[in-house]
């Protein structure tokens, strides 16, 4: 088959997240003998080694520096969109359309949309993975935004993506989401639409130890305002009420560009903050849980696939439960409140027995759907349809 495949940012750069997600579905893709035509944007220099694992993976490609341009704030059209549609871009695609067969293209996330109407002139069918529900993802940062500037920010991107992302969706022929209950949302408005679990990485060997003294970790870029926000409430909400039944319970935020009040915070209530780390892994492997406190905003955690990777205990609420399409109470516990979130810690805490039986279900989860083998062979078959021998 010979692809199409559009990528709002480099892929390969990290090795998490959605960008070792892409990375792992092109790798796929190739080593089963497919030609992939890319086409892929970027903010920061692409060090030499990103650009030569990219030539070997795809047939042609084009890397293009995506600028920041003000006059793209304004319009109707979302400025995520606009960054990421130049005539470099739409020369590259219009050229690829004319002189290969394609047989697919791939629209790795809504930013890309802007070359829809380019692939329908040329008959091009088109799969778009969601990697978030981008509305839904901008309200709830508006929500969580700690200035008055950057909430109008947000909230003004989200009302210009609502009828840009319904579009899009319409016009795809398939859409494919990160999480199950976004391919729920958007049903009546695809052609065809199914939940594709992210490839996260290999499963470590299983960290949950009986014994040990109660340790919460939470991860993430501290930067963003919903993890901020998530860490505080756990701190001031139920933390204390932890250490109303366990004294020596200690919390710990992991991940980088921690912000002054977050510090603040640790000092006055006695956690620890540690800022950027060379790995999560060891606080992970060490903690008794590990808490996603999160309310339901858009695509998946990859914090609680990250800690089901190592077998961990997740505790997290219904909604981030059903985001990652786990079972509250059998591979994760699941709870809203702030007493909820600390009973169901200090009764897993106090029963070995349940605790082991959470963990090691939801390590069996994240093996059955998110380890690079599991979901690279979905996404292959995602891509069967449009080769030429079954059109």
């Amino acid at each position: 088959m010979n692809i199409l495949w559009l990528c709002p940012d480099v892929p390969g750069r990290t090795a998490f997240g959605g960008d070792f997600d892409i990375r792992v579905r092109l790798e796929e893709a190739h080593a089963v003998g497919h030609r992939i035509h890319l086409l892929a944007y970027h903010r920061h220099p692409v060090d030499a080694e990103t650009q030569q694992r990219v030539a070997a993976l795809t047939t042609s490609r084009l890397l293009v520096n995506r600028r920041r341009r003000v006059h793209q704030l304004f319009g109707l059209r979302p400025y995520s969109a606009r960054n990421r549609c130049d005539r470099q871009g739409k020369a590259y695609v219009q050229d690829v359309a004319r002189n290969v067969p394609v047989d697919v293209a791939i629209l790795e996330h809504t930013q890309m949309g802007s070359f829809a109407p380019i692939l329908r002139r040329h008959k091009i069918p088109f799969i778009l993975r969601l990697h978030n529900l981008e509305t839904r993802y901008f309200r709830s940062q508006a929500q969580a935004a700690p200035d008055l500037r950057r909430r109008a920010g947000y909230w003004i991107e989200s009302l210009r993506l609502g009828p840009f992302e319904r579009r899009l969706v319409r016009d795809a022929d398939c859409v494919v989401t990160v999480a199950p209950d976004e391919a729920d949302a958007v049903a009546s408005w695809a052609r065809q639409v199914r939940w594709l679990p992210v490839a996260f990485g290999e499963a470590q060997a299983a960290s949950w130890r009986p014994g040990r003294d109660l340790v919460c970790v939470f991860t993430g870029s501290m930067d963003l305002a919903v993890n901020e926000r998530a860490a505080l409430w756990f701190a001031e909400q139920v933390l204390p009420r932890l250490r109303a039944s366990i004294p020596e319970a200690r919390f710990q935020v992991v991940g980088r560009r921690p912000s002054p009040r977050l510090q603040a915070a640790a000092q006055r209530l006695g956690f620890l903050v540690t800022g950027e780390v060379p790995s999560v892994d060891p606080y992970i492997q060490a903690a008794s849980h590990v808490v996603v406190p999160m309310p339901r905003e858009a695509g998946i955690k990859i914090k609680l696939l990250e800690a089901l990777s190592h077998g961990a205990l997740v505790v997290t609420t219904p909604a981030c439960a059903d985001a990652a399409g786990v079972t509250a109470e059998r591979e994760v516990l699941a709870a809203d409140g702030a007493q909820e979130m600390a009973d169901a810690i200090i009764s897993s805490h106090q029963d070995p027995a349940t605790a082991r039986r959470v963990a090691t279900a939801g390590h069996g989860f994240f093996q059955a759907h998110n380890t690079r083998a599991t979901a690279g062979q979905a996404f292959l078959a995602t891509l069967q349809p449009y080769a030429p021998e079954a059109v």
